[in-house]
């Protein structure tokens, strides 16, 4: 029997039992079934993984005792990633639940001169990091930032040690992974539909971003995101 895996960002050390939200709660009682007794593990994000029991299998306030607690340190090395968010919120979603499990530590909104200045809506993308960390059984999750101008983005981009920008200019370019070695923090600017202007691109390669290509193909803002994301983690092995 696969064992359920559940969100709370209240876990403590001193913790004996837990109590599941409503919606949590719900899902493991009504949903999938679960009854006294039955395992459940559960997470906060930050690490901590607990093995548990049911101990009152209620669909409002479904109790877990514990079995077993333990932490895993942050994966290292740390992966970023700024993106120029579009107008369709479905397609950014769809990126920030693939780059979870993928297995993203940083994602940066990019406020650019040709992107979407729609206001996101983090509560719904947090409920999307939230379900793709526990899809893929992972126990950190992704921190979401605000949005970023290129010059706050460089600023960020300092304490990384790789730096790059994925752009359609014609020009020299390295590829990933080829241009990194494993064991290091590494950050990806995509554009936005429409790309970077070039004024940006200049700004960030005085910031010392390399030009980036990541294939031959014109890739959307997502699937961009996807690739570079899934390039970063394959380096890394």
């Amino acid at each position: 029997m696969n064992i359920p895996f559940f969100y709370s960002a209240e876990l403590h050390a001193s913790d004996t039992d837990h109590v599941l939200d409503e919606a949590a709660s719900r899902h493991c009682v009504q949903v999938l079934r679960r009854a006294v007794g039955d395992p459940v593990a559960l997470t906060d994000g930050k690490g901590a993984c607990v093995r548990g029991v049911i101990t009152v299998a209620d669909k409002r306030k479904c109790k877990v005792s514990f079995t077993a607690m333990d932490y895993q340190e942050r994966p290292a090395p740390r992966l970023g990633i700024g993106i120029g968010f579009t107008k369709q919120s479905a397609r950014m979603e769809w990126f920030v639940e693939k780059a979870t499990e993928i297995g993203i530590s940083d994602i940066y909104p990019l406020d650019c001169a040709r992107g979407e200045r729609a206001r996101i809506n983090y509560q719904r993308l947090d409920h999307v990091l939230i379900a793709a960390m526990l899809q893929s059984q992972r126990v950190y999750l992704p921190k979401l930032h605000p949005p970023q101008t290129m010059p706050q983005m460089l600023e960020e981009g300092s304490h990384y040690r790789r730096r790059f920008i994925a752009h359609c200019i014609a020009g020299p370019k390295v590829s990933l992974p080829a241009a990194l070695p494993p064991a290091e923090d590494v950050l990806v600017l995509i554009g936005p539909e429409g790309d970077f202007v070039p004024e940006e691109i200049a700004l960030a390669q005085a910031g010392e971003f390399l030009p980036l290509s990541l294939g031959e193909s014109r890739l959307r803002t997502e699937t961009a995101g996807v690739v570079a994301v899934a390039l970063m983690q394959a380096a890394q092995r």
